[in-house]
């Protein structure tokens, strides 16, 4: 992965969580949460063992989350001083800032596909335009060269992972991670509580490991296969062809759009950040996606979140248009292939099957869990 792009996704990602939440918590309180694949026709076998679980690790609605958010921005801003940049402590965010107004509501019908596509290129701006968030240091990060933005970034984030750490959290599947560390972190621990893990997650943390492995390898059920199956063949009679899992598609798109801001793709399949200086092939779609043309399904995952808006390269309306115009075209036919093939509904199913054999083989186990939740 390039280290450029590892650093701009971790720093995205985490500001944007906090905005949300208008604070950061340690991660704690989400290592032992119950996962669950999504809504299941007639409700979850396990939902009131998931939803007991997620009482038990709730965050403190009684906490002033507003006021650790100033105070986690204020040491941010005397540890950058400090460090011989400039920083402007940003205003806290609360939820109803972030309100989407239901932007989002019937994300994934062909109805909603036909207006906002997959939400690449229409939903998430429109969101951030109306959230009237702000970043005062966009400015004066975006004025600095490339070797004094590398040093920003050490310092506010910590030392870059080395390439032989990045293999090994690649390779790990998960188990080694990446601790942050900089200003931000280091306002991270003064500003936020320390989140006591529950005694319920030591207890029973097998327990909550088995449930949550029950969705494992869910997409390998020879009903999910088959559908899925059904799902590309439908895509490719609608001109997209290449696309074999069903999340295929919008990732593709995902790519597109982050190419038009100077991303391109490496010898290893993964995007690349761009440089400081703006090519000329960003101003045009660098592949067309229209009727009969096949699109490669790509196997690297887009980061959850790219920083669009910090290198300085910006295309052109028409490119944006001509993507959005490719988007929707994609999505209303992602979309309706999903409806005709049943594929969420299927898996579902399966999931709920899964679940059911869960609940019966352990449901002393279950039982003794929410009994101890609920004392």
């Amino acid at each position: 992965m390039n280290s450029r792009l590892f650093r701009s996704s971790v720093a995205v990602a985490v500001s944007v969580a906090c905005l949300l939440l208008a604070g950061c918590t340690s991660s704690a309180d989400q290592s032992n949460s119950v996962s669950s694949p999504g809504p299941t026709p007639g409700g979850s076998p396990l939902d009131k063992y998931r939803a007991a679980l997620d009482k038990v690790n709730e965050i403190d609605a009684n906490l002033d989350y507003e006021a650790m958010s100033v105070e986690y921005e204020k040491l941010i801003a005397e540890c950058m001083t400090a460090e011989g940049f400039s920083y402007i402590p940003v205003p806290p965010q609360t939820e109803e800032g972030y309100s989407d107004d239901g932007l989002y509501d019937g994300y994934g019908t062909v109805k909603w596909a036909e207006v906002n596509g997959y939400g690449i290129s229409t939903v998430d701006r429109q969101s951030e335009s109306q959230s009237g968030y702000f970043d005062p240091n966009a400015e004066y990060v975006a004025s600095l060269s490339e070797t004094e933005r590398v040093a920003y970034d050490e310092a506010m984030y910590g030392p870059q992972p080395t390439e032989d750490q990045l293999a090994a959290m690649e390779d790990s599947d998960g188990a080694v991670g990446w601790e942050m560390a900089g200003c931000q972190s280091e306002a991270s621990k003064k500003a936020y509580p320390e989140v006591q893990e529950s005694t319920i997650n030591v207890d029973y943390a097998d327990l909550i490991e088995k449930m949550n492995s029950v969705s494992d390898g869910l997409e390998s059920e020879p009903a999910v296969l088959a559908a899925v199956a059904e799902w590309s063949a439908c895509m490719a009679s609608a001109g997209y062809s290449g696309f074999v899992e069903t999340y295929d598609a919008s990732q593709f798109m995902n790519e597109e759009y982050a190419k038009l801001y100077g991303y391109t793709e490496g010898e290893d399949g993964e995007l690349v950040a761009p440089s400081e200086e703006p090519s000329a092939e960003t101003s045009s779609l660098s592949t067309g996606l229209g009727a009969g043309t096949s699109a490669v399904a790509i196997a690297a995952v887009v980061p959850a979140a790219i920083d669009f808006d910090n290198y300085g390269i910006t295309p052109s309306d028409e490119a944006i248009a001509e993507f959005r115009t490719k988007e929707i075209a994609m999505a209303v036919a992602d979309a309706t292939c999903l409806e005709e093939t049943a594929v969420e509904r299927i898996t579902a199913e399966q999931q709920v099957e899964r679940e059911t054999v869960f609940v019966r083989q352990n449901k002393a186990a279950l039982d003794r869990m929410l009994a101890d939740v609920t004392k």
